[in-house]
């Protein structure tokens, strides 16, 4: 809370909530037995800020409807007699009118909408001899704002992003909405070393020869001949840190075509990717999965010279007699083997390789399908048996198909579902809807409920193998005969504006979506190969403060706030730091930036943290040994020292 005071008068604003109007728990003054009941005011919104010219042109704030400007454009509000409503600058930063120095910040930050120029998105295709054609149809596109106001664009056949956002904007120029046109490609995974060489096309339109040495860890040659040429093509290359990727960027949005890939050249992907370096489309291809889905057998006594007598257990031994051994399986179907006589002795000895053939009716199960095999791996001197494996198909989780949507994943995809079925504990696990943002090695998980088990014990791990082929292109490998040797990268467009809207093609309805980081009061700016963040909040010092009427009749209580929040590849790891003004003797920018690292670095995601760096994750180290015999509990033991403690 913020309290003024002049004279007679006491102004107190609280930065949150209402206070109570009347009734018990109304403010008031007390002195001695005289009580001054205050006059209470509810919090209202802040006015919304518009800016012009005298001329009409809007700089900044949220587009006029023609209702608008006829009311308020007037000679009373100081617009010239002649001003001319123009929008073509409103919100715009980047080039701001004159020059101007212009800082623009929404509550929530200002709409955005990413398509393509064919109103869906970017998107790629791969040829053998010959570039591909731009897929895009001729339609219109229409854009309609939330105050009625709506626009229709003309696209034509083949319309890149560059020129679908050229006529969006020739369109668009007075509704507050702008397009803005970018083309970026990875190149990744080159398989060997070698000299790639190819042709290049983007704002050139006679081809350039690209050539270059390549190492699949060292692509800095082919980023320096395609900047050699980047005033012709207008397409400059970056690489990565380890220098394994390299990103083409067309910053005017042009498609960019690659042909001619040399024939010897070395093996390599290309996709589109976008500002923070993610893949444009990443669903899923194909999967592996695991999972401990079997039924668990408890120690259950299987060889005896009784049961081998019977109907359920045979062996092949020539003369070994009076041996007892229990047999056990845990929910991955290993069995092990305990052994509580190893037989007679010299008079009756065992042989190595000797086994017994358990019945599966004996444990559980079924005949032959479920029968386990206990082979003797060792004995002593005297024919006694000292080790004993067993094997056999065990008894598991059975569950006819069914369709499951996770969402439990250590990587940042969403949106995949699979027909997942299982019989005796074999799961057949199919991609039904392939989903997007994955990558390949993400592992997706499905709880053991849902699937007939228990959650912790029988949950299935499925594992990303590939990415679907066509969110990237091949390029040096062989489909249906023909090498992949020429691609068409077309890029993406991106609407935005303070006012919400939606865009018809079509292809359907989308409808823009705050982005706070867009034109709100944090900017988090990737760098070209999406492995650095860069976190900037608008600070106002002056504003955030608060302050005091000098007649006492006015108060301005601050309430700003900061949130990090820093995701690990690990859905279940998350640092998160929240920082209030008041935690702040003095607020600025670096004060608000030393307090979120603090609170971050005492969470111990890393042993040093820069400003810029994402996080690492936590140790964990898995151990294992191997034995020749089988594992018996109540006499193996194994000891564990972590720096020195047992």
């Amino acid at each position: 809370m913020r309290a003024s005071g002049s004279g007679g008068s006491l102004t107190i604003s609280s930065a949150s909530g209402n206070f109570i109007a009347s009734g018990v728990g109304v403010p008031e003054v007390a002195t001695g037995s005289i009580a001054i009941t205050a006059s209470v005011t509810d919090a209202v919104a802040a006015s919304d800020l518009q800016i012009f010219t005298r001329e009409g042109r809007h700089i900044a704030g949220v587009a006029f409807t023609d209702a608008q400007i006829t009311e308020f454009m007037t000679a009373e509000n100081g617009f010239d007699d002649s001003a001319v409503y123009t929008a073509d600058y409103i919100n715009n930063v980047k080039d701001a009118y004159r020059g101007i120095d212009l800082d623009i910040s929404f509550a929530g930050g200002m709409f955005q909408l990413n398509t393509g120029g064919n109103g869906v998105g970017p998107v790629l295709a791969q040829g053998s001899s010959v570039v591909p054609a731009n897929a895009t149809l001729a339609q219109n596109m229409t854009l309609s704002l939330t105050n009625g106001a709506s626009y229709t664009v003309p696209i034509e056949n083949g319309s890149s992003a560059n020129s679908a956002a050229q006529s969006m904007n020739s369109i668009l120029n007075d509704s507050g909405i702008t397009a803005d046109a970018e083309t970026r490609v990875e190149l990744f995974g080159f398989a060997s070393t070698g000299v790639v060489s190819f042709e290049l096309e983007a704002a050139n339109r006679v081809p350039k020869v690209i050539s270059a040495d390549v190492t699949p860890t060292n692509l800095s040659n082919l980023a320096i001949a395609f900047n050699k040429v980047s005033s012709e093509t207008g397409v400059s290359a970056v690489i990565s840190a380890d220098s394994s990727r390299l990103i083409l960027i067309s910053e005017d949005g042009d498609d960019v075509a690659i042909s001619q890939v040399g024939a010897d050249s070395p093996s390599f992907f290309g996709r589109l990717i976008d500002k923070n370096g993610v893949a444009e489309t990443s669903p899923i291809g194909s999967v592996a999965s695991a999972g401990a889905l079997k039924t668990p057998l408890s120690t259950t006594n299987a060889v005896s010279d009784a049961l081998v007598a019977g109907p359920n257990v045979s062996s092949n031994t020539v003369s070994g007699a009076g041996a007892d051994l229990d047999i056990s399986s845990d929910t991955f179907g290993t069995y092990s083997v305990t052994i509580n006589s190893g037989g007679s002795g010299s008079a009756n000895p065992y042989a190595v390789g000797e086994t017994f053939t358990i019945d599966g009716t004996l444990i559980g199960g079924s005949s032959s399908t479920h029968d386990v095999t206990v082979t003797v791996t060792s004995v002593d001197a005297n024919g006694v048996i000292t080790g004993a494996s067993a094997t056999g198909f065990a008894r598991g989780i059975t569950q006819a198909q069914t369709t499951i949507a996770p969402t439990i994943t250590d990587g940042l995809g969403s949106g995949a579902s699979f027909d997942v079925s299982l019989a005796d504990g074999v799961a057949t696990v199919n991609v039904n809807s392939s989903g997007d943002g994955y990558e390949v090695g993400d592992t997706i998980t499905i709880l053991g409920s849902a699937i007939g088990g228990a959650d912790g014990v029988n949950d299935l791990v499925i594992t990303v193998a590939s990415l679907d082929p066509n969110s990237m292109v091949s390029f040096g490998s062989v489909v249906s005969g023909n090498r992949i040797d020429a691609a068409r990268f077309s890029g993406a467009i991106s609407l935005l504006s303070s006012a919400a809207f939606n865009l018809t093609s079509s292809n359907g309805t989308s409808n823009a979506s705050q982005n706070p980081t867009i034109g709100g009061f944090v900017d988090v700016q990737s760098n070209a190969v999406g492995d650095t963040k860069k976190v900037t909040y608008s600070v106002n010092e002056s504003l955030e403060s608060g302050g005091s009427g000098t007649d006492g009749l006015r108060a301005v209580a601050p309430n700003a706030s900061y949130q990090l929040t820093i995701p690990t590849g690990n859905s279940n790891i998350v640092f998160q730091a929240d920082v209030s003004d008041n935690d702040l003797s003095s607020i600025n920018r670096s004060n608000v930036n030393k307090a979120l690292l603090d609170k971050i670095r005492g969470q111990a995601p890393l042993v040093s943290l820069s400003a810029d760096m994402t996080v690492s994750q936590t140790q964990v180290v898995n151990y294992s040994f191997q034995r020749t015999e089988a594992v018996q509990p109540t006499i193996d033991s194994v000891s564990l020292s972590v720096n020195g403690n047992n």
